[in-house]
């Protein structure tokens, strides 16, 4: 297919597909706040703002094992 592929998205992603039904997981974060709302950004740019609001968003541990930004980490996803 022609799906958009992003650098650092991961994985090839359909933007056609129901936003609803759509699963986004992202894991092993480490601290990295920086990386994963750089990540936010790409997924927001092929997936529409209002198509990621509208996927299930499932984030995957290691939150604070590593990483100099933890504390902003866990705000930030606090924040959504």
């Amino acid at each position: 297919g022609d799906m958009p592929r992003r650098p650092g998205a991961g994985q090839q992603l359909d933007p056609s597909m129901d936003p609803e039904q759509r699963i986004v997981v992202v894991g092993d974060l480490h601290g990295m706040v920086h990386k994963v709302k750089a990540l936010w950004r790409t997924l927001e740019e092929v997936l529409t703002p209002a198509g990621l609001l509208a996927a299930h968003v499932v984030f995957m541990g290691d939150y604070c094992d590593r990483g100099l930004y933890t504390r902003e980490l866990l705000t930030w996803i606090a924040s959504l």
